[in-house]
């Protein structure tokens, strides 16, 4: 005997703009008979379940992910177990180190893609991390110049969990890079290098650089506490015909991750609310960039004889003595400067830049 069950669907969505959950429901009917109803019931139930437990893994094409550089770390002793065991090691290619003094092995390394695995003896026992780019395991290990967005970040996720064989609620997140490409706009002249050698000051700190050996780029490089915080030529690094500038906040200990960002394990990483907690730390940490425009210079010697100060202008130290020394007349200074930017250069280049960044956040 058949009778009618009413059977409502769920289907859960993010929406790109407010990253809130919603649901849309609908139902249909349809003759099942009665012993078919608990099943049905239970199965709707399981799906329910199921999808409550995996909406954080709901595919955005047009999100951006901000994610890149990480590293996860377990000490499961079954996940280490199961990456050494025979089948697999082989698959990850690891190689042995071995302790000269006690010729034991004090750690076995591996490769996956672009990703390193890296196992060893820490005081608490065995622990694995696994690092490297998850924007450029998405592009095979090639690279890491193009936008990445939400969905490629949760496949390559996927992926590696399923690889690795990883409990999403026991893997840790203890170091992450959060970042943006931006292609420069035509209005601004200067090369990315040239682009570089203008910035002054970020969070208040005089500007710093770092040479990075295997593509010889100059790189802004600024440490602050357990963070830290750079911008450099991605076009440069890839020999890209655009001239691209990447943002990046890097995190190097897993208490700053949970802080800012409530991340501690894998779970927390694939949830998109925390996604934009990350973000709005980023935009503040970089809406206190300080860069030079140098049209300043391209102004009338009237002007710039206003004040002998003008010409120091694009000196870091400059603006770093005065802040140390008086910091009520360097906000006075800021703002001077700021005020002649925007009434005599074509564009104030600080202004310029957080916008873009800002815009291809939102977009």
């Amino acid at each position: 005997m058949c009778s009618k069950a009413t059977i409502l669907k769920l289907i859960f969505y993010i929406t790109p703009r407010t990253h809130k959950m919603k649901t849309i429901t609908f139902t249909d009917t349809v003759p099942v008979s009665n012993t078919e109803v608990d099943h049905l019931v239970k199965s709707k139930t399981d799906q329910q379940q199921k999808k409550v437990e995996t909406k954080k893994f709901v595919e955005m094409d047009t999100e951006l992910c901000m994610y890149d550089g990480f590293k996860l770390r377990s000490s499961d002793p079954n996940l280490i177990d199961f990456l050494l065991s025979e089948g697999e090691r082989s698959r990850f290619k690891f190689v042995r180190k071995i302790d000269v003094n006690s010729g034991d092995i004090s750690s076995h390394k591996g490769k996956y893609k672009n990703l390193e695995i890296n196992i060893f003896y820490a005081p608490e026992g065995w622990v694995v991390d696994i690092s490297g780019s998850i924007h450029k395991f998405s592009n095979d290990g090639e690279h890491n110049f193009d936008d990445f967005y939400w969905s490629s970040f949760l496949s390559s996720m996927e992926e590696i969990i399923e690889v690795f064989h990883l409990k999403t609620t026991e893997v840790k997140v203890v170091n992450l890079e959060v970042g943006v490409n931006c292609v420069l706009p035509d209005h601004i002249k200067q090369s990315e290098e040239e682009l570089l050698d203008l910035i002054l000051s970020l969070k208040g700190r005089c500007k710093g650089t770092r040479r990075f050996k295997e593509t010889k780029r100059e790189t802004f490089f600024m440490k602050l506490g357990e963070k830290y915080y750079k911008i450099y030529g991605k076009g440069i690094q890839y020999k890209r015909e655009e001239r691209i500038i990447r943002f990046e906040l890097g995190y190097m200990r897993q208490r700053q991750i949970a802080k800012e960002g409530s991340i501690v394990s894998i779970e927390d990483l694939v949830d998109i609310s925390n996604h934009e907690k990350l973000k709005r730390c980023f935009l503040a940490g970089f809406e206190t960039l300080h860069i030079f425009n140098p049209d300043i210079y391209n102004l009338s010697s009237e002007i710039l004889s206003l004040d002998p100060h003008i010409i120091f202008f694009n000196e870091p130290g400059f603006w770093c003595r005065l802040k140390k020394k008086n910091r009520r007349e360097y906000l006075r200074w800021r703002k001077y400067k700021e005020n002649l930017e925007d009434n005599n250069c074509k564009y104030n280049l600080q202004k310029v830049l957080l916008k873009m960044v800002g815009k291809k956040l939102d977009s």
